[in-house]
């Protein structure tokens, strides 16, 4: 009794000499239309699948926030209501800031207790970066910026050549930590504030200076610049970035 060649051997072996042979002629003119279409069907199937594939990626990069991306290169008068790159306008709650020169500057509200100016972020923000080619004592950052009266800030003490991370919540700042001695460069840092939970990492011009643990307003998403009453224009941030 002879073995029968199972249909789906047989249908697969062919598609398979068909395809591997390079030289049209040694085909019959039944493989060769064979070939044809198969060529043609898989071209169509690829091209399908790239476009679906470009279209997802599209749909999937409208639905990501967008990072912050500010270098502070256009003048501007006051950068309250102005656009950002996330999307959202910075907020300017306590003073005024201004743009020239290619740096941001703070006209503190003595009255006010400073100058403070924020940007809403979507999405929960890993990284927050700014540059400054000059900076104050009392002046820094801002990051998990819920309101004016709770937010965390990184400011500078010049007189201690440090870093102080302080949390204000409903209005009172208490400072919580510094990141230590000869951290301060006043004519040019950059501080990094690297987010993930309740930990936090603080980085000084690529050198990690502090770590610690916190969980209040993790769930806070703004990020921007404050600056002391006393400021008026000594610190310039040239460029502020966050990403989610």
């Amino acid at each position: 009794m002879t073995d029968q060649q199972n249909p789906e051997e047989d249908f697969f072996g062919s598609v398979a000499r068909v395809l591997a042979l390079d030289d049209d002629h040694a085909l019959s003119p039944p493989e060769r239309e064979r070939r044809r279409r198969l060529v043609a069907g898989i071209g169509l199937t690829a091209g399908s699948i790239l476009l679906l594939a470009a279209a997802v990626m599209g749909v999937y990069a409208l639905l990501l926030p967008s990072p912050l991306d500010e270098q502070f290169t256009k003048p501007m008068q006051s950068i309250n209501g102005a656009p950002t790159s996330a999307g959202s306008a910075w907020q300017v709650s306590r003073g005024t800031f201004h743009t020239e020169g290619g740096a941001a500057m703070a006209e503190p509200d003595p009255k006010a207790g400073g100058a403070l100016a924020t940007v809403k972020m979507e999405g929960t923000v890993t990284r927050v970066t700014g540059k400054l080619e000059a900076v104050a004592s009392g002046s820094g950052l801002v990051f998990r910026y819920a309101d004016p009266q709770n937010y965390w800030s990184i400011t500078a003490s010049v007189p201690y050549d440090t870093w102080n991370l302080s949390e204000t919540v409903g209005g009172i700042t208490n400072y919580v930590a510094n990141t230590g001695s000869y951290s301060l460069h006043p004519k040019a840092t950059t501080v990094e504030v690297r987010l993930n939970g309740s930990n936090i990492v603080v980085v000084i011009d690529g050198t990690v200076a502090q770590r610690l643990t916190i969980n209040d307003l993790r769930q806070a998403n703004g990020v921007g610049m404050v600056a002391t009453a006393s400021d008026r224009t000594r610190t310039r941030w040239t460029s502020l970035t966050a990403t989610q």
